[in-house]
């Protein structure tokens, strides 16, 4: 495990049941599944229509809000959100993800062209502002005020919850807000790669050439 010691992970799962891995007493997995939400299947039930395409599957991608939602709102600490085909290829220093939100409640991956870049964001929800933002964005699918935008995804839902919101927030994209793909070539990048859409096939960002030249260098490729 390549995270800091004490990390504490909290598995959303649907469909299936996730099997216990042999190292879980010094790093545990909380397991959740995501019909457990107070409310989420109920909304599901109502809302049976198959969508045009991806863009407007906002049932399908409605789990990757529900379940930051569920994680953060009693916590205190940190917490970080990670699609689960992010790949932590390299020991996360200590301090990495607490360092982003010291002066802000939310960092994430903000885009000049396209919407956030929400497979990795990070919450400090020690902050006032963490219960009234997540009540914002479940807010959002519970009421149906995501048929008001272009496109119902769960980034293009969080970007309005965020402005809806009104605090500032920590853009981990920094130079690279307009690429395609800033989280590749992020501080956080040099540790998970996130290998999203068609990167899958091969299992790693192109873009990310810091796992490239990281795995070059330890492991002989």
């Amino acid at each position: 495990m390549k995270w800091p010691k004490g990390t504490q992970f909290w598995w959303y799962a649907e469909g299936y049941m996730l099997p216990r891995q042999p190292d879980e007493k010094s790093w545990p997995i909380v397991r959740r599944y995501v019909d457990d939400i107070p409310g989420l299947k109920e909304w599901k039930d109502k809302h049976p229509e198959p969508p045009k395409d991806w863009r407007w599957d906002v049932v399908r991608w409605s789990n990757k809000a529900f379940a930051p939602i569920d994680a953060f709102y009693d916590y205190d600490g940190v917490g970080v959100y990670l699609d689960a085909d992010c790949v932590t290829y390299r020991e996360i220093p200590d301090g990495l993800f607490e360092k982003q939100v010291k002066d802000h409640y939310l960092a994430c991956y903000q885009r000049t062209t396209l919407w956030t870049e929400a497979g990795i964001w990070i919450a400090n929800c020690a902050r006032p502002e963490n219960r009234p933002f997540l009540d914002r964005l479940r807010k959002m699918y519970f009421e149906d005020e995501w048929k008001t935008l272009p496109f119902w995804f769960d980034c293009l839902i969080m970007d309005q919850a965020i402005a809806w919101s009104g605090f500032a927030v920590n853009n981990l994209s920094g130079k690279f807000a307009g690429s395609h793909h800033p989280q590749a070539l992020s501080e956080i990048g040099a540790y998970v790669d996130h290998p999203k859409g068609e990167r899958k096939v091969e299992g790693r960002s192109h873009e990310n050439v810091q796992r490239a030249e990281y795995e070059s260098a330890h492991n002989g490729r």
